[in-house]
């Protein structure tokens, strides 16, 4: 049974209507290139109270959008090598290196991001907030779904979730090679572009169940796209109980889906939410500009 969240905020300067049961919620009535510390501050609240928040029709330059990822916190940079790592096609925006762009060509048949996962787990301090922009949509398809992690730890049973609090997990961006090595074994020509052997994987071991540092609330955090195993355990042995967790963190109660227009913008907090990109627009073209906010390491 899904646990009741805790009690939501009133807004003075928002209007803020949740999208789903479980989490996420559309705010309206905000021009983002031009907020006061009042509006950010309810910006943050509400994100607190819902996971992820959506704004549309924000018509941001650069700078502009840069701006808004500051008043979070400070925005991670992104090294060249790591753009070797992920499928699809990405870049800096020009004259922005802490501001990444993924375009999905008509051609390209992987995405980015098309598995469950929390950004960038896999590093030593994953990051707090992911800010998501709408540059060029694709006219159906590349919907976004979110899952509320609060909402899946608080569904186990209560000797499932004392159990889990004891463990550590690994989270790597291995899986990555072990993925391309298997679609070139598919086919022999599968991104012939890719050479692992010039770059060195990430991993981390993380709590299996993380304390969120604000709400001081407790989720889930292992992922399909990067955990690999429990600490101290093979993966073979991990294998059932992380295939288990795997498919409860997903379930539809727990979720929400976003509808991408141009200018649409989504924020979320990556502490208790995995997300997934979905890859159903094949023909069509797709390019997101990303931030993410330093986070802490996980406890």
């Amino acid at each position: 049974m899904v646990m009741p969240q805790t009690v939501q905020h009133d807004f003075e300067k928002l209007r803020v209507t949740p999208v789903a049961g479980a989490l996420g919620a559309e705010i309206s009535g905000v021009d983002l290139a031009a907020l006061d510390d009042a509006v950010f501050t309810e910006i943050y609240q509400a994100i607190l109270d819902h996971q992820v928040i959506f704004f549309r029709d924000q018509k941001l330059t650069p700078e502009q959008y840069r701006a808004f990822g500051q008043r979070f916190g400070s925005l991670k940079k992104f090294p060249p090598e790591l753009f070797t790592k992920i499928r699809g096609e990405a870049d800096y925006v020009s004259g922005f290196d802490d501001v990444m762009m993924f375009h999905k060509t008509k051609d390209a048949k992987q995405n980015v991001g098309g598995r469950w996962h929390s950004d960038l787990e896999h590093t030593d301090a994953p990051p707090k907030f992911t800010i998501l922009y709408g540059r060029q949509m694709p006219l159906s398809g590349g919907d976004t779904m979110f899952s509320n992690q609060y909402a899946s730890f608080e569904a186990l049973s209560d000797g499932m979730k004392e159990m889990l609090s004891k463990m550590r997990a690994e989270h790597t961006d291995v899986v990555f090679d072990e993925e391309i090595l298997l679609q070139r074994l598919r086919d022999p020509n599968a991104r012939p572009d890719y050479d692992a052997s010039k770059r060195t994987n990430t991993t981390n071991y993380h709590p299996v169940v993380r304390t969120h540092q604000e709400t001081k609330r407790k989720s889930l955090y292992v992922s399909n796209m990067y955990t690999t195993h429990f600490q101290d355990m093979t993966r073979e042995e991990s294998r059932d109980l992380l295939e288990y967790l795997f498919e409860h963190m997903a379930r539809p109660e727990f979720t929400c889906r976003f509808r991408w227009d141009e200018n649409s913008i989504a924020v979320w907090d990556n502490r208790c939410t995995q997300h997934y990109a979905l890859n159903d627009y094949q023909g069509q073209e797709r390019t997101m500009h990303r931030m993410t906010v330093e986070g802490d390491r996980p406890a």
